[in-house]
């Protein structure tokens, strides 16, 4: 079910360049690009069976398609400076720092469906791609009394999703992010001879340190989908449109926005 997929099943393509040069004087400059393009028919997330079936946003259950893969990084760039100098004769000093940028990940919009069976058997309650009505007349949508056409289509606009369609998985993309890293190592003699030591200092995403805005990772949370509208079917097989959920979409990801920095001694003997 997972990976024996006949016909269309996926593919990838990726490109990647690299340059770098040494100078004379101590610094080495490192410079990288690369670009992925993939699309797959079950992002494969969960380590159970059913979880990864039922799991992966579609609008069809039983004839999936392929879509932009949830590991999709479309592009990303790299720098790496590296510095060493003997201030202290025979013992180095090594600066280095590391950057990256790189696009998001992709993410998708769905319903929310507490019934289910509307969509079919094994229909998870959250898994059915979200269709946008081209408008408040549109025949195939029945609004409910209570349901905010003002605000979910104005929110629709804002996401630039097509109008009369349904929305693709993984269409969108999240913010790009970027992260600088630091590190600086000082030779050290030890207490014996052959002995060696390192002192050292590292800053992980030190633009964060500098700045709370910066080094701030934007996405939407696990399966990268979310839902923003909750339906059911009618007995014309229309969508009923029961409440506009107003979707967070991305969100804060807390652990790689932080900055962190440590300080250690590495003693060889």
């Amino acid at each position: 079910m997972l990976t024996n997929v006949d016909g269309d099943s996926g593919y990838s393509t990726s490109l990647s360049l690299g340059l770098s040069k040494s100078f004379d004087f101590g610094l080495d400059l490192a410079v990288g690009y690369a670009y992925t393009e993939a699309e797959d028919v079950n992002p494969m997330t969960s380590s159970v069976a059913f979880s990864n079936y039922s799991g992966v946003a579609t609008a069809d259950a039983q004839d999936p398609g392929t879509a932009t893969s949830n590991y999709a990084i479309p592009h990303r760039f790299t720098l790496k400076l590296d510095y060493g100098r003997e201030f202290l004769s025979g013992y180095e000093t090594r600066v280095t720092l590391f950057g990256s940028m790189n696009e998001g990940r992709p993410y998708t919009y769905t319903f929310y469906n507490p019934y289910g069976s509307d969509f079919g058997a094994y229909a998870d309650q959250y898994r059915q791609l979200l269709y946008v009505p081209s408008g408040e007349n549109d025949a195939g949508v029945v609004f409910g009394e209570d349901f905010d056409t003002d605000a979910f289509f104005a929110w629709a606009d804002k996401e630039d999703l097509d109008r009369g369609d349904i929305v693709e998985r993984n269409e969108l993309t999240s913010d790009w992010w970027s992260r600088l890293d630091l590190r600086i190592n000082q030779e050290l003699p030890g207490f014996r001879a052959g002995d060696r030591a390192n002192a050292y200092f590292v800053v992980e995403n030190l633009g964060n340190l500098l700045n709370d805005d910066w080094g701030v990772m934007y996405e939407t949370g696990f399966p990268l989908s979310q839902a923003a509208v909750q339906v059911s079917m009618d007995e014309q097989n229309r969508y009923v449109f029961e409440e506009f959920l107003d979707p967070a979409g991305q969100t804060r990801v807390a652990e790689p926005s932080f900055w962190k920095a440590r300080l250690g001694i590495r003693y060889q003997f």
